[in-house]
C-alpha cells in the first residue's frame, strides 16, 4: 500500500463506478483504517489511492445484499 512520510501526509482516495463516475472522494491520514461501501449499488468500483507521485488501484466488487 501507499506509506506517507509522517502522521500528517494526506493520501487522496477516489472511489470510480465501471463508467468513470466518482462516487466517493476523501483525504485520508497516512496509515488511517476506513470502511466505505456500505452505501452502493451492486457492481464493479475501481479505488484508487494517491500519495504525491505514487498511486495504487483496486477493483472491488461490491455483492448484492
Amino acid at each position: 500500500m501507499l506509506k506517507g512520510n509522517n502522521q500528517k501526509d494526506q493520501i487522496k482516495m477516489l472511489v470510480v463506478d465501471m463508467y468513470g463516475r466518482i462516487i466517493e472522494q476523501r483525504m485520508l491520514r497516512n496509515e488511517q483504517t476506513i470502511t466505505t461501501g456500505d452505501k452502493y449499488r451492486p457492481g464493479v468500483y475501481i479505488v484508487k489511492f494517491v500519495h504525491g507521485d505514487q498511486s495504487k488501484q483496486l477493483k472491488v466488487i461490491k455483492l448484492p445484499n
